[in-house]
């Protein structure tokens, strides 16, 4: 299915710069569910003129714990707590459309609590893609590795608690949808899922 555009929210400066933090749910492939995350920023470059963006994707798991970690934040800035992080989160991928001249990239996701705001930022680096061995022996791709710290590309969104509390609104929201297309899927096509809980067999 398509992803569906849930929250969108953009604050301009009085020099015209934008800031923007978008939120797509792509909750209801229930093969693989995840929303996106994509926060643009002014252009670095007056000349050049495009705004920058990044994005980071979340799983169910994942998801939850966003949930949870923001909620936290909003605990902490009502205490006007400075600079405390409260999460950081690391996914490796490839760069398919070579947007950043890397076989593969590290996407670095940090939330911060300071001084009554929520400071949510993304980084991207170029990264080096590390092997495990399972118990037979078996080379298999473990975690991508940043390669270097200075990021190819670094967004941020600040947010003030109203909207942190809509933000985290939305994403319960979309989670307990995600879970009643689950659910009827799951009472259409029982074949599909294992006895011992909500997770599809291997096709």
């Amino acid at each position: 299915m398509a992803e569906i555009e849930t929250y969108n929210t953009i604050r301009r400066t009085k020099d015209g710069a934008i800031f923007g933090l978008n939120i797509r749910n792509d909750l209801f492939s229930l093969r693989k569910p995840r929303i996106i995350l994509t926060i643009t920023n002014p252009p670095s470059d007056r000349i050049d003129g495009k705004n920058r963006y990044a994005w980071m994707n979340f799983g169910v798991d994942e998801m939850l714990t966003f949930m949870r970690k923001l909620q936290e934040c909003i605990e902490e800035i009502t205490l006007e707590t400075e600079g405390k992080e409260i999460w950081e989160f690391r996914k490796g991928g490839e760069d398919r459309k070579r947007r950043y001249g890397a076989d593969v990239l590290s996407r670095s996701f940090t939330m911060t609590a300071d001084k009554g705001r929520i400071l949510l930022k993304i980084e991207i680096f170029e990264g080096r893609q590390l092997f495990v061995k399972n118990r037979w022996g078996k080379s298999l791709p473990g975690i991508v590795e940043p390669i270097g710290k200075t990021p190819l590309e670094s967004v941020y969104y600040d947010l003030d608690e109203g909207t942190a509390e809509n933000l985290a609104y939305v994403l319960d929201k979309e989670y307990a949808a995600w879970r009643c297309a689950l659910n009827q899927d799951l009472f259409a096509h029982p074949e599909k899922y294992t006895y011992y809980g909500l997770e599809e067999k291997r096709m």
